[in-house]
């Protein structure tokens, strides 16, 4: 058995899909937010070598 055989009797299952549904949810916002505070370090890093570059 393999996961992608196991995924759709898990999320039609009743009593565990939400738990699946859950993580999968939690997993995505963790993702989203780890991108946007590296996006963000990236310019504030990118910034700074331009200020330093002007002096």
């Amino acid at each position: 058995m393999t996961l992608s055989s196991l995924l759709p009797a898990l999320l039609t299952d009743g009593r565990h899909g939400i738990f699946i549904a859950g993580a999968f949810g939690v997993s995505a916002l963790l993702l989203a937010l780890e991108l946007a505070l590296l996006a963000r370090r990236s310019r504030a890093t990118r910034r700074q070598a331009d200020w330093e570059a002007e002096r």
